[in-house]
């Protein structure tokens, strides 16, 4: 409320956003009434949020409620109508945060905490003290109500506000001070370092496959858990998560093992690593897709998905072409005219053609081309009418391929994949 004071007595052009998590009852409809009357009063647009699926004691109920309100306050700034969101937050508030990021072993980001101008974010009063600013609401009759979930001890930061910060106070009157000094240059020296780790990872950069990165030129970098750090926290990685990573990348360089092998990082994102490469994979399910053309002679034609392009091209059997694989990107697949190339995500359930009477599964398959279990939910398939004639991307051998012995025709197919598609997500410039 102090805020909303300083900015109407500037003279400063504004709109409020409050949001009602309806937590606390009647305490919860009070603080909603004070700030409505408040904006009826003045004139000011108002908009209120509120979300639902977060009753009280539900699990990660602080940061869920967190992530909700920066949606809210994000959606309202899409509109256009507003060029930045200012917040309450004070240095008591930046102490607690210090602390908490401390005991938590948050690692470098949480020690930086909370910074004075962040786009959107403009927190004015980080420089002062709780005391501070009700100082200004008593001078200057501001009123006010205090959340009542901030009195108990329920949670880590009301334990470190009522327990923990007193004593370090009254022991180190300037450590509030200090802590704001000692998170503002942290911050700075993060902001620089991230700038080295994003110029590393450009380097190491595949010229091949966009987004993998050379595992020779990151392992044994000085500082590599940093650089990790500074990469996948975005992804909403922990430091345990991070250190797995680090790990992951260290044993696979002194291993020098062709296997994938793969570490959870957040909730669902995976760090993979190969014999060359280091990358990170996202391990949501994607949308199935499906895409066909008839086979005729001379045909040649694009299809285009989500999981990248497949050239379809139809030749002579005497053009010269032999059929199986052409590297990891070709299959050339005998063929009949009329018959019908399709191209759709990998089922459960597909099998590829082993020989007359014989097949494997496609999960197999990608099991035997060391393929990570989290990539293999993103594979698709080549089907020649209704057999699986080719799982794209992998080197199948000859025998395997669907193609009809009296076959007239060649049929070539050439596979550019989207990264995306296959789950790899970008390091640098997200």
């Amino acid at each position: 409320m102090v805020l909303w004071d300083l900015v109407r007595r500037h003279g400063v052009p504004h709109a409020v956003a409050h949001v009602d998590y309806g937590l606390r009852g009647s305490a919860s409809t009070g603080d909603r009434e004070l700030v409505t009357q408040l904006a009826a009063e003045r004139g000011i647009r108002l908009h209120i949020g509120r979300p639902e699926g977060l009753p009280p004691g539900a699990a990660n109920l602080q940061h869920r409620a967190r992530e909700w309100r920066r949606g809210f306050l994000e959606e309202l700034l899409a509109e256009g109508r507003y060029g930045l969101v200012a917040l309450g937050h004070h240095a008591d508030d930046q102490l607690e945060s210090v602390l908490a990021g401390l005991v938590r072993g948050g690692g470098p980001r949480a020690l930086a905490a909370m910074r004075p101008w962040r786009p959107p974010y403009l927190r004015p009063l980080l420089g002062y003290s709780r005391a501070q600013i009700l100082g200004y609401a008593e001078e200057h009759d501001v009123a006010y109500r205090e959340d009542e979930s901030n009195l108990g001890d329920a949670y880590l930061r009301n334990r470190l506000r009522h327990h923990v910060i007193p004593a370090l106070l009254r022991s180190r009157p300037g450590a509030r001070t200090a802590a704001l000094h000692s998170a503002t240059d942290l911050a700075e020296a993060l902001d620089f370092a991230e700038g080295q780790a994003r110029s590393l990872l450009r380097s190491a950069e595949s010229d091949r496959l966009p987004h993998r990165y050379v595992k020779a030129q990151l392992a044994g970098v000085p500082g590599l858990g940093f650089l990790l750090h500074a990469a996948l926290l975005p992804l909403g990685a922990g430091r345990t998560q991070i250190s797995g990573a680090v790990a992951l990348l260290e044993t696979a360089d002194a291993a020098n093992s062709p296997n994938r092998r793969a570490a959870p990082v957040g909730s669902h994102f995976a760090a993979v690593v190969d014999a060359e490469y280091f990358w990170v994979e996202d391990t949501r399910e994607v949308e199935p897709f499906e895409r066909s053309v008839a086979i005729t002679e001379g045909c040649d034609e694009v299809l285009e998905s989500l999981a990248g392009r497949l050239r379809v091209q139809v030749l002579p059997t005497d053009c010269g072409e032999r059929p199986g694989p052409q590297g990891e990107h070709a299959f050339v697949v005998p063929c009949r005219a009329g018959q019908r190339i399709t191209w759709r995500t990998a089922l459960r359930g597909d099998r590829l053609g082993n020989g007359p009477g014989r097949h494997t599964r496609v999960r197999s398959v990608l099991a035997q081309a060391r393929r990570a279990p989290i990539s293999r939910g993103r594979a698709s398939v080549v089907l020649l009418d209704e057999r699986v004639a080719w799982v794209s991307g992998l080197r199948t051998e000859a025998r395997r391929a669907a193609g009809d012995g009296g076959a007239e025709l060649l049929c070539r197919l050439s596979y550019e994949a989207d990264p995306r598609f296959a789950g790899v997500v970008p390091l640098v410039d997200r």
